[in-house]
């Protein structure tokens, strides 16, 4: 009842769908990203503060005991041409024992045997003493040899390095006589001494660190790095002052060659030593070669690529002559060189890339279209950035920016080079129809920031781990 016939033609109109879907829902490029993806293994590490450090760490060098001494076991061997004599105990070096503890080995005597004749011999070693009592050996002179004596536990207490031996040789009728043919035979091993030792020198094997962080891993630009220091890690557990001396301390560079290090902050320095009650442990210095005390920066900014290192020990510097000194078998001297770098300095044209998978399945008949990027800074560090939409891994179909790459402004820092705030950038893009159906052929999409500092890429700054550049990107489009 309520119609009525129309005799007008309705038209038709053409209808345009606009949608809007994401391409890049949470992406970020981050310093730690970086190092970490372009070189697997990189000794890159969060400081516990949320710093980021490179750092790498030499094989430690290390002189023993027997490096200097030998085993510490002596061979003995000497006639006797008397009732009294006395054998030198040379050591290897410029040392005078007043005790020393003894291990193991044994001690024995042969001599021309006697025959039927009854007698009585007693060797005595005045120097060498088990609970304070010196060590007695008697046989008689049938067999031509004492039974072999286990010298551990005994202590040697020579006097001027001097090993003293005594004997007495009497019939039953009290009768005294020389040996003949009469020899000690001994080969005792030391795990203990206390005495003097003379300045020595021993010097640790040179050896070179490589430093990566100038390696073809980064595209182009300058980083400078503000804080670097080269640690030297000493432990000793010799009982004697020992001094340090650099032999060595060069950087090799891209652009310098070699370099010398300065290294006079850790040169001719006392290294801590344990003392006679402290026997059996070690003690340790630290020293290091800073910003602060050489020309370590320099170097860095010729892009150091090895460095090269020598030491020398020197034990008893003074040559005091009358200090007491101790020296165990398991005596130990270590260095281990440790080279720090905080990511703590300034960007000039420092660019980095990243790639993130990407989709277009679905889209076609595209009439035009806009991008959306929002872009949060939380780096102290302002970029520039463009994206590449890639075919594959390096065929680029087009750029998101035709003209200029997007200048992305820096977190806001305060004046020691720390974030506060990070920075928000919103920008759209238009895209004609024309360039959309090249773009939707990508699988990929690259990221390319170049970064810098504020003032020119000269002012220091502070990159920690958790710090990003994070971006979201959507696509708003027309079909046909």
């Amino acid at each position: 009842m309520g119609c009525s016939k129309v005799s007008q033609e309705i038209e038709t109109t053409d209808y345009d769908a606009e949608f809007a879907i994401p391409i890049i829902k949470d992406a970020s490029v981050s310093f730690l990203g970086v190092w970490q993806n372009n070189s697997p293994g990189q000794s890159l590490i969060v400081a516990p503060d949320g710093g980021l450090v490179f750092k790498y760490e030499s094989e430690p060098a290390e002189v023993s005991t027997t490096d200097i001494l030998g085993d510490l076991d002596f061979p003995i061997i000497s006639g006797l041409a008397d009732t009294v004599t006395t054998l030198p105990f040379q050591l290897p070096a410029n040392i005078n024992i007043e005790q020393a503890a003894i291990s193991g080995g044994t001690l024995f005597f042969q001599f021309r045997p006697i025959g039927d004749k009854a007698t009585e011999i007693t060797f005595t070693l005045p120097n060498i003493k088990l609970n304070g009592q010196p060590l007695v050996i008697k046989t008689n002179g049938y067999s031509g040899s004492t039974a072999p004596i286990d010298l551990a536990g005994y202590t040697f207490e020579p006097s001027g390095n001097f090993l003293e031996i005594r004997y007495t040789a009497n019939d039953l009728e009290g009768n005294s006589f020389f040996l003949q043919n009469a020899g000690i035979i001994s080969r005792p091993k030391l795990k203990f001494l206390k005495g003097t030792w003379g300045r020595e020198e021993f010097q640790l094997e040179p050896a070179k660190i490589a430093i990566d962080l100038y390696d073809d891993r980064f595209l182009n630009g300058n980083l400078r790095f503000a804080e670097p220091t080269i640690t030297a890690n000493i432990e000793s557990s010799f009982g004697v002052p020992i001094r340090s001396r650099v032999d060595i301390m060069n950087g090799f560079t891209k652009k310098g060659g070699a370099m010398p290090i300065d290294a006079s902050a850790i040169d001719g320095i006392d290294i801590n030593y344990p003392r006679l009650e402290e026997r059996g442990i070690s003690k340790q210095t630290v020293l290091q070669v800073d910003y602060t005390n050489s020309n370590i920066v320099e170097v860095f900014d010729a892009q150091l690529t090895e460095l090269e290192y020598g030491l020398t020990a020197i034990a008893n510097p003074t040559d005091d002559q009358n200090l007491t000194v101790f020296i165990e078998d398991t005596s130990t001297f270590k260095a281990e060189i440790i080279v720090e770098v905080p990511v703590v300095g300034s960007a000039d044209d420092f660019e980095a890339s990243e790639k993130f998978a990407l989709s277009f399945d679905g889209v076609d008949a595209i009439a035009e279209g806009e991008f959306k990027l929002i872009v949060e800074n939380e780096l102290p560090i302002g970029a520039q950035l463009q994206f590449y939409f890639l075919k594959g891994e390096t065929f680029i179909l087009d750029s998101l920016f035709q003209t200029v790459p997007q200048l992305i402004e820096s977190a806001a820092t305060d004046r020691g080079g720390n974030v506060t705030t990070a920075s928000a950038t919103t920008t759209f893009i238009p895209i004609s129809a024309p360039q959309m159906q090249k773009i939707i052929e990508a699988d990929q999409l690259q990221v390319k920031a170049v970064f810098q500092t504020a003032e020119n890429g000269t002012r220091d700054v502070i990159i920690r781990a958790d710090q990003q550049l994070n971006f979201r990107m959507g696509l708003k489009f027309r079909t046909n």
